[in-house]
């Protein structure tokens, strides 16, 4: 067992984890696990998207302006904070309702949350 393994609790972690996913499975139900996180999914659209793309906005339209007045310093700033409020939500709520982690996904080399997926990719479960 290597060092990862040891400091994640190794393969009795893993096992542990399993049968308490079935058992969580098992209590909800795989409907309503899949009503569950769409639930959490159609919640993060307008408290996530939202404060995220009028960040952005902010951002380019900060960032449009030839001079750097105080105004365009705080617009950049307001933008950022947007931002990463967005980016906080969507770690904070988007999450499988079985697991309890985000569904991660790899995306050109990169990871991020999948906005959609079909199935969880931690614990398998069925989200849509």
């Amino acid at each position: 067992m290597g060092i990862l393994d040891a400091w994640l609790g190794g393969p009795e972690r893993r096992t542990r984890d399993q049968a308490r996913w079935q058992a969580t499975l098992a209590t909800m139900g795989e409907e309503n696990v899949v009503a569950e996180f769409q639930r959490r999914r159609k919640r993060l659209i307008p408290w996530t998207l939202f404060p995220a793309g009028l960040g952005m906005v902010i951002l380019t339209v900060a960032n449009a302006s030839p001079k750097r007045d105080t105004e365009e310093i705080v617009g950049i700033m307001t933008g950022f904070v947007l931002l990463g409020v967005g980016i906080a939500f969507t770690g904070f709520t988007y999450r499988c309702p079985v697991c309890n982690q985000p569904p991660w996904t790899s995306m050109g080399g990169g990871r991020g949350v999948s906005l959609d997926p079909p199935d969880c990719p931690t614990c398998h479960a069925r989200l849509r």
